[in-house]
C-alpha cells in the first residue's frame, strides 16, 4: 500500500484516512504510523488496544519511550502519526482530549517529533491539535 508523503497536518489527515477504511470501533485504542525522516509514512501499524478509561502521565512515558526506542533503531529523525480511535461519533470528547494532551506532553518532555494526534470514531477523523487537548 502506498501511502501519502507527510509534510502538513492535511497529510497525516489523508494518511489516516487512507488507512483506517472503513471506520468502525468497539473499543478505545491508540494506533501509530512511524513517518520517516523524508516524509514517507511506513504503512505498518502499531495498535495499543483497549485502552485504559484514564490515560495517566505515566502511561504516556511508557508509550512515549517505546516509540521513541523505534525511531532512534529504526527511522532516526523521524516522527510518530498518532490516531485515538473509539465507538460512536462526534467531536473530541474530553476523554480524547485528555489523552491526547498526557501524550502531547510526554513526547516533549522526551524529544520525540509528534505529528498532530488525530481521533477516528465510527463516523468521522478530526485533529486533536495540542492547543485543543486538555
Amino acid at each position: 500500500m502506498e501511502t501519502p508523503l507527510i509534510h502538513t497536518q492535511s497529510d497525516v489527515e489523508q494518511l489516516w484516512r487512507t488507512l483506517m477504511q472503513p471506520l468502525g470501533f468497539a473499543q478505545h485504542a491508540l494506533w501509530a504510523c512511524m513517518v520517516e525522516a523524508d516524509g514517507h509514512a511506513v504503512p505498518h501499524l502499531l495498535e495499543v488496544d483497549d485502552l485504559p478509561p484514564v490515560f495517566t502521565d505515566a502511561d504516556a512515558d511508557q508509550l512515549i519511550d517505546f516509540l521513541e526506542h523505534v525511531l532512534r533503531e529504526f527511522f532516526p529523525g523521524g516522527s510518530v502519526a498518532l490516531l485515538l480511535t473509539r465507538p460512536g461519533a462526534g467531536p473530541p470528547a474530553p476523554r480524547d482530549r485528555e489523552t491526547a494532551a498526557a501524550v502531547y506532553a510526554a513526547a516533549q518532555r522526551q524529544g520525540v517529533s509528534l505529528e498532530v494526534i488525530h481521533l477516528a470514531n465510527d463516523t468521522d477523523i478530526a485533529p486533536v491539535p495540542m492547543d485543543e487537548a486538555a
